[in-house]
């Protein structure tokens, strides 16, 4: 095992986003606690549990800290800002890391400034089969469609990191502002990289890094899968209109508003919030300023070096 820092000095701080997992916890913590590359610390982040997931990180010798349960994105900033660490792995609790996987992320960021986040294969929890590699906006489609498991063999761009695992270089995470914490779940993931391309910054795939997933374990409560379901027509809206050029932004919206129409319960909501939301969104837009180069670069399959320089 390595040292918690690392052979190079690289420090890593481990933070699990949870709610009512006591179920799933102790495998992760267990595997985390397990890694060749040593987290130098480990949070288990809670959206108000009523279930053992306190005695149970306790157990595991990890730190347990409570925060408001609004979302995924909000108990990773939480998490982020606890810690000085070079890198930060955030993570679901309903994972399992192999032995190497945080030393084969690790390697990959410290090698190259620009990148932002690494990502790992992701394998089935019951089956083994292959869940999650490279991801990339379909060429074909609806407009924000994403395939999520293109083959690689090696180290290669991706579209974004998955938020179920992934390391991130703490000092960009800062400087962007930490993930969109008005999501909810579902789509701050591709928001977070995306914002990350616009300066320049990459986010990898590292097939040799992989863990497994229960995938569903974290929002299987049934309060939680209704408020997802918004949360994930809402947020794929929310992000088209603050990182999109505008016609793809508008066809994105488009699409979606057409989808509202077959799920009128979910749509309404989600199309509410947008509206309530959309002068704050209108002013990330401008701060952002979306580049239709990084668009046309992204949706051709990141064929080539990506159109923008990274700021140092």
């Amino acid at each position: 095992m390595v040292g918690k820092d690392g052979d190079s000095g690289h420090a890593v701080a481990c933070v699990i986003a949870n709610y009512q997992g006591a179920g799933y916890l102790a495998d992760s913590l267990a595997s985390l606690t397990a890694q060749e590359l040593e987290p130098r610390e480990i949070f288990v982040v809670d959206g108000g549990s009523t279930d053992e997931s306190e005695e149970v990180t306790r157990r595991q010798g990890a730190t347990f800290v409570t925060a408001e349960n609004r979302g995924l994105a909000h108990l990773y900033n939480v998490g982020a800002a606890l810690t000085d660490a070079e890198f930060v792995f955030v993570c679901n609790n309903d994972i399992e890391l192999d032995a190497a996987c945080l030393r084969r992320l690790v390697e990959v960021l410290a090698a190259e400034p620009s990148v932002f986040a690494a990502d790992p294969a992701q394998v089935s929890w019951s089956t083994g089969e292959l869940i999650h590699a490279r991801t990339a906006l379909a060429r074909s489609g609806p407009p924000l469609g994403v395939r999520h498991a293109e083959h690689a063999d090696s180290v290669v761009p991706t579209l974004y990191a998955s938020a179920a695992g992934m390391l991130l270089r703490r000092e960009h995470l800062v400087t962007l502002g930490g993930f969109d914490d008005t999501f909810f779940l579902d789509w701050e993931d591709v928001d977070l990289c995306w914002r990350a391309w616009q300066r320049g910054w990459a986010s990898v795939f590292v097939p040799e890094a992989v863990f497994r997933h229960r995938v569903g374990g974290s929002d299987a409560t049934p309060t939680v899968s209704l408020r997802r379901s918004v949360s994930s027509r809402y947020n794929k809206m929310r992000f088209a209109l603050k990182c999109l050029p505008a016609g793809a932004a508008a066809a994105a919206v488009g699409w979606e508003l057409g989808r509202s129409c077959k799920h009128p319960s979910v749509g309404v909501r989600a199309v509410g919030a947008l509206a309530r939301s959309l002068p704050a969104i209108v002013a990330e837009r401008r701060r952002i300023g979306p580049s239709s180069k990084l668009y046309r670069w992204l949706r051709s399959g990141q064929v080539g070096p990506c159109p923008i320089e990274p700021i140092p």
